[in-house]
């Protein structure tokens, strides 16, 4: 595994390049990993490929500018030309797309973007085939981001909000374990919703 970076337009880009393969596959890790988890498929898929795996915003070594205002979302435009300063500096044309659970969501969006330069697509547990209305609503509306951003802030309305959708069953008991252990401290709602809210 070899780490690299790249810049674009003050954004520092943190990736793991696996592998020695001629064919290329970026590789988009889950809530709360790093790209180097990709590493675990060097031995089986090393000679054919060259994963790129990023370490996404929020996780790793990759960090947004540090004059950008504390809100601001990356627009998928902008990760798009992210994405083409580093296929152009790699000479890459086509490439194949590995996303698990959340980098799954960044995949499909990648799909979006360059389908014809698309030539395979992995999805292991992927979050994003089908958004639900909470979720869509908290993440992509001005409202929604405004409350979410409110609960992040008051850690007691969240936790009381989890707590009253689990008893209610509108929140199963899966996802209420799973949000309680990621937003128990101040640091861990603010990284949840910098992921959640500001990823393209």
């Amino acid at each position: 595994m070899r780490k690299a970076y790249f810049e674009y337009e003050g954004y520092k880009v943190h990736y793991a390049a696996i592998g020695n393969g001629d064919k290329y596959l970026l590789a988009f890790h889950g809530y709360g990993q790093e790209g180097a988890v990709f590493n675990a498929f060097e031995n089986s898929l090393g000679r054919h490929y060259t994963i790129i795996a990023f370490d996404l915003f929020h996780h790793g070594e990759s960090a947004y500018p540090l004059n950008l205002p504390p809100d601001t979302a990356l627009e998928t435009h902008q990760f798009k030309l992210m994405l083409e300063v580093l296929l152009t500096k790699l000479g890459v044309d086509t490439f194949g797309l590995m996303g698990y659970s959340m980098g799954g969501r960044i995949c499909l969006q990648l799909l979006t973007l360059f389908g014809d330069r698309v030539n395979e697509l992995y999805l292991f547990a992927p979050d994003g085939i089908k958004r639900s209305n909470g979720y869509a609503f908290g993440t992509y509306t001005l409202l929604g981001k405004a409350l979410f951003k409110l609960m992040i802030d008051a850690g007691g309305i969240m936790l009381s909000a989890l707590k009253l959708g689990n008893t209610l069953g509108i929140v199963n008991n899966k996802a209420y374990t799973f949000f309680v252990t990621q937003v128990n401290t101040k640091a861990k709602r603010r990284k949840l919703y910098d992921t959640l809210a500001k990823l393209p």
